[in-house]
């Protein structure tokens, strides 16, 4: 709701003398709606619409990112194939510290409490046959080197412009020089 409200369009319309209807208000709920079950049921992915559009195509992916990134089991995490293994290793990055737990029992057949105590050496050998991402950061590498190398963001003018609109954190730090040279104290892995 709030985020409805604070829309410059929604806003606009209802310090003008004509106001806005409630079926006018609710109607980018029915959009956003409608976008995300084409999205569950038929893989949409894009939305098109002209510029009065906008607000609605807007509520649409705010409402897809809040019900896949909200809960563990709706997301494709379980379908080899269908997210990469950067998407599955931010999905879970940018879950809050409550659906440990939850996220935990989804993936995991044994308690919380049985993977905190296995050894080094067991967390080792279960990941033995698993591929890993191993990057290393030469001096002078910059932040969209980084980005490319990991996959993080495309390659082109379409990375370049997620980097210098702030889509880009180190260290949950908005970076958005993508010239900037990463040095070893403040270097993670790149999130887009």
């Amino acid at each position: 709701m709030g985020t409805m409200l604070s829309r410059h369009s929604v806003q606009s319309r209802l310090k003008s003398a004509e106001g806005m209807s409630l079926t006018e208000f609710t109607y980018q709920v029915f959009q956003a709606y409608d976008f995300y079950h084409l999205n569950q049921i038929y893989g949409c992915k894009i939305q098109l619409g002209g510029t009065d559009q906008l607000g609605n195509i807007m509520s649409g992916h705010d409402y897809i990112h809040k019900q896949t990134g909200q809960n563990c089991r709706q997301r494709s995490v379980a379908e080899p194939g269908q997210t990469s293994p950067f998407e599955l290793y931010q999905f879970f990055l940018r879950q809050p510290d409550s659906t440990i737990e939850r996220c935990t029992n989804a993936l995991y057949n044994s308690s919380l409490e049985a993977l905190e105590e296995m050894t080094d050496e067991e967390l080792q050998e279960l990941f033995r046959e698993a591929p890993f991402l191993e990057t290393l950061f030469e001096p002078g590498t910059t932040v969209i080197e980084a980005c490319r190398k990991v996959n993080a963001i495309p390659d082109g003018a379409r990375g370049h412009r997620i980097v210098t609109e702030g889509g880009v954190h180190i260290n949950h730090s908005r970076v958005e020089n993508p010239e900037q040279v990463l040095s070893r104290s403040s270097t993670s892995y790149p999130t887009a």
